[in-house]
C-alpha cells in the first residue's frame, strides 16, 4: 500500500526557501559551488536549489511524494488536517501565525506540524528565528 501526497510550490514558497538558504549559507552561487565541489550534508539545501532552478516566471512546481510507511495513518487526525487546511489557505505561513489563525496553543500546533513533517505531509523550512510551512498540499491518494 502506498500513500501519495501531492504538493504545489508557488513563487512565494520559493522566496521563503531563498531567504532560509541565504541566512544559513549565503548567496545561491555559493550553494551551487557547495553542491558541485563537495557532498552537501543538508538535503534541504539541495532541495531548495532544485526548486529555484525549476521555477519559471510565475510557474508552480508540482511534487508527488510516495510514502509506504503504514504509521502515516496515525499522523492523520482532524486537528492535523486543520493545520494542512490553514497552511494551504494562508501559506507560506510561520508556525506561530498558524497557531494564531487556527486558535490553538502554539506548542500543540508545533508538535502537530512536526508529526506531519516527519511523514512528508507538509514541508517546513527555517527562515531566521521562525519556521515556515511552505507548499500547498493538493491531495492525498491511497494506492493498493
Amino acid at each position: 500500500m502506498e500513500f501519495v501526497v501531492k504538493r504545489v510550490y508557488t513563487e512565494d514558497d520559493v522566496k521563503v526557501l531563498k531567504r532560509s538558504i541565504r541566512k544559513r549559507i549565503g548567496r545561491f552561487e555559493k550553494v551551487s559551488k557547495i553542491l558541485k565541489i563537495r557532498k552537501c550534508t543538508d538535503p534541504d539545501v539541495g532541495e531548495a536549489y532544485l526548486y529555484l532552478l525549476n521555477m519559471q516566471d510565475g510557474e508552480e512546481i508540482r511534487e508527488e511524494i510516495i510514502i509506504e510507511d503504514k504509521k502515516i495513518f496515525s499522523a492523520l487526525t482532524p486537528k492535523r488536517f486543520e493545520i494542512i487546511e490553514v497552511s494551504n489557505k494562508f501559506g507560506p505561513i510561520s508556525i506561530r501565525e498558524l497557531a494564531r489563525r487556527a486558535n490553538r496553543n502554539y506548542k500543540n500546533v508545533y508538535d502537530d506540524v512536526f508529526s506531519l513533517y516527519r511523514f512528508f505531509l507538509i514541508n517546513v523550512v527555517r527562515s531566521g528565528k521562525e519556521k515556515f510551512i511552505i507548499g500547498k498540499t493538493k491531495g492525498f491518494n491511497i494506492q493498493v
